[in-house]
Formats: structure tokens, sequence, C-alpha cells
């Protein structure tokens, strides 16, 4: 199956359609502003040594520049699931290696053994800089926090934020 996770337009009409499949890709369309398909691509979030790791998207935006952020997860082994965040080309040809490290921040947060890490939602501040709201969770005992990371436009995390950390919620209250 496929799922559709986000969509956005473009200041010129044309619609950007993000989502995934079963196969651990991440589908992105675009088409015109009538409908009809113009541009496909699919894409992985990719670890520090440029291996594809199956990807499931959570959400995107759509920036000014006409590129995209992507908030999600990549499998990592055959247990876990990293937090991951990428910024797609405005082609949606593939990452934008000026981005991260492979076009990407993949990382997994806070407990041992078999866990989950999701990056959920991204809000992009005036100045470029962006927030990525997620959770981690031990798989288990069900334990799980909330999480919030900024970022830097290059992303890299930005350590004016959190003491260069996520911040931390659990039990509905305010960071832990």
């Amino acid at each position: 199956g496929e799922f559709v996770r986000g969509i956005a337009v473009r200041s010129n009409g044309r619609i950007v359609v993000a989502g995934d499949n079963d196969e651990g890709s991440i589908v992105l369309v675009e088409l015109t502003s009538g409908g009809a398909s113009a541009v496909a691509g699919t894409f992985r979030f990719r670890n520090s040594a440029g291996v594809e790791l199956p990807s499931w998207l959570e959400g995107m935006e759509l920036l000014q520049d006409g590129k995209l952020l992507l908030a999600g997860a990549a499998r990592i082994g055959a247990t876990n699931l990293d937090f991951a965040v990428a910024r797609i080309r405005a082609d949606l040809v593939g990452a934008d290696f000026s981005f991260g490290i492979q076009g990407c921040y993949v990382e997994g947060f806070g407990f041992s053994g078999l866990q989950e890490d999701h990056a959920i939602d991204i809000a992009v501040r005036n100045d470029g800089r962006f927030l990525v709201a997620g959770f981690t969770q031990n798989t288990s005992t069900f334990q799980s926090h909330a999480l919030l990371l900024q970022f830097n436009p290059n992303g890299t995390i930005d350590g004016d934020f959190g003491n260069f950390a996520p911040i931390y919620f659990t039990n509905g209250g305010g960071p832990v």
C-alpha cells in the first residue's frame, strides 16, 4: 500500500504530494495545478555512510525556495527505528547534500534495547531554523517521551536550543 502523509502547493500552483509505501520508500509526486502528473520519484533516508535505509514519512514542510523538509523514521537494523529528517531538492530528484550528512539527519534517542524514534512534525522559523517534534519509545516497556529539537538551516542541531540536545517531555508535563 501507499499512504499520503503530506501535501503542499507551490507558489506556481503545482501540487506536491508526499507519502510512503510498504516497501520502505518515501514517494514524492508533483502535479500540475490541474492534477496531471509532472514529476515523481522515491527517496530513502540515509545514514552517515550514505547507505539508504527503509524509510517512513510522518510530516512535510515546503520551503520558500521550493525544497522540502521531510520528517519521519528510518529502520536501523532489524528492530529499531530512528528519528529522521531530510531536505529534498526543489526538483524532487533527491536529497539536498548541503543539508546534514548525506542530505539527512538520522538519530536514535534515549532508550536502549528495542526502540522507535519518530520525527512527526516540522515548523519553520522566519530565520530559516526549524523545529522538529517527535517521540522516542522503548517497544518492550512502552515507556515513551515526546521530544523537540531545533535545527539550523544547514541541518545541524542548534546548540543554543535545549543545550545542544532534544528537549524531552513526559506525562503531559514540561521539559525533563
